[in-house]
């Protein structure tokens, strides 16, 4: 299981989700729990009869009602106001982001990637009075469903481009006069174009202090490209830089960053226009003086 900080895993919900697990933890008060239980949060899921869940049980001809009868939380009485979140309910938020990233591709959890989290992993369930109804329920159905929910109510992100959505087109800014003229580093640009026209080694990495201009000497390749003052080779170029922030964002759990920068690459490879992509602070791609457990390709 991957370890992820509690508060961190709370910030990848969606806002709804968000506030249904707020309602799962005053639920809980109510009752007089010491813990938020997963049957907290179903049945909190399960009060908007209009949403994803109620939708998925009614296509798999099962009734809300009957399931929440069966949810009612038997536990012992707590006098504290402050209740934690059940072991079993952090798992369940784990798998579910885990669901989200590698089987949804969404960024964020969702009722869906709940949902579906809960009826892959059945032993936050086990042994409990609503299990012969979740057991009815056919997962990789349950996924198609959800998929078409979100197509429908979200069309187009699942095929966005990953080009355009980590990176930022450089030669387009400087076409739409976004950036600012580059003085006294014609030689430095010189020497970068004379590399990247080489047929072998010609990926130029670019060293130097901080603030000596190292980004700059690639916008002044974008302006060139953008003029055509470049060898016919590089004329029809776009040069990209990656944003770094963008890319680790939400790529909290194991293997989704990594996943992230090959799909980058390989949209490169195989894109019919040529690109230059720059990656600004490179090094941190293989973790260079990183603490354990940090995005590291």
């Amino acid at each position: 299981m991957m370890n992820v900080d509690l508060q961190q895993l709370i910030q990848t919900l969606t806002a709804r989700a968000r506030r249904d697990l707020e309602r799962s933890a005053e639920r809980c008060v109510l009752r007089g729990g010491g813990e938020v239980l997963v049957e907290d949060l179903l049945l909190t899921l399960l009060e908007h009869h209009d949403g994803l869940v109620a939708r998925a049980l009614a296509d798999a001809d099962i009734d809300a009602g009957e399931l929440q009868a069966t949810l009612q939380p038997k536990v012992k009485a707590s006098a504290s106001r402050n209740p934690v979140f059940a072991q079993a309910l952090v798992q369940w938020l784990q798998q579910a982001l885990m669901v989200a990233h590698l089987e949804l591709r969404q960024t964020e959890v969702d009722h869906g990637a709940l949902f579906l989290a809960l009826l892959r992993h059945p032993l936050h369930h086990a042994g409990s009075a609503y299990q012969g109804l979740l057991n009815r329920l056919d997962a990789q159905r349950v996924r198609d469903f959800v998929l078409s929910q979100a197509s429908q109510s979200n069309p187009g992100p699942m095929d966005e481009s990953l080009l355009e959505r980590f990176t930022h087109d450089m030669t387009r800014q400087a076409r739409e006069g976004r950036i600012d003229p580059v003085l006294c580093r014609d030689a430095e640009i010189g020497q970068l174009i004379d590399i990247l026209m080489r047929r072998r080694k010609n990926n130029p990495i670019l060293v130097g202090e901080a603030g000596v201009g190292k980004t700059a000497v690639v916008e002044g390749l974008a302006l060139r490209v953008a003029s055509a003052q470049v060898p016919q080779a590089l004329q029809d170029v776009r040069v990209l830089t990656l944003d770094m922030g963008l890319l680790q964002a939400g790529a909290s759990i194991k293997g989704e960053f990594e996943r992230r920068l090959k799909g980058v690459i390989d949209e490169v490879n195989a894109s019919p226009r040529p690109v230059i992509l720059f990656i600004d602070e490179a090094h941190t791609l293989v973790g260079a003086g990183a603490q354990a457990g940090a995005s590291d390709a």
